[in-house]
């Protein structure tokens, strides 16, 4: 995934390694490359078969609930092996 800043294209991933882009659906559309490889078949698949939240407690499995939460820091955790990781919700356009 590429992002155009001041008229650069720059790779998202150099800049997040541990991104990970959902669609209305919350299914894991892309990721970057640190999360794939903990994760190799993470694609395609509902984000609630990879993670659960642990912050904020009350942030629901949708999209729309989501986006509200824009201005917080997420908890995840994975039902796998219990990794936490810290994520920060940005809605983009289509």
């Amino acid at each position: 995934m590429e992002i155009f800043l001041s008229g650069n294209n720059i790779d998202f991933n150099h800049l997040f390694p541990f991104y990970i882009k959902v669609d209305k659906n919350l299914l894991i559309k892309d990721c970057g490359n640190s999360i794939l490889k903990l994760f190799p078949d993470i694609k395609e698949r509902p984000l609630k078969e990879i993670f659960v939240f642990k912050r904020p407690w009350s942030a629901q499995y949708k999209y729309e609930s989501l986006a509200e939460y824009k201005d917080y820091i997420f908890l995840l955790e994975t039902h796998k092996n219990n990794l936490i990781f810290r994520f920060q919700i940005l809605p983009l356009a289509d």
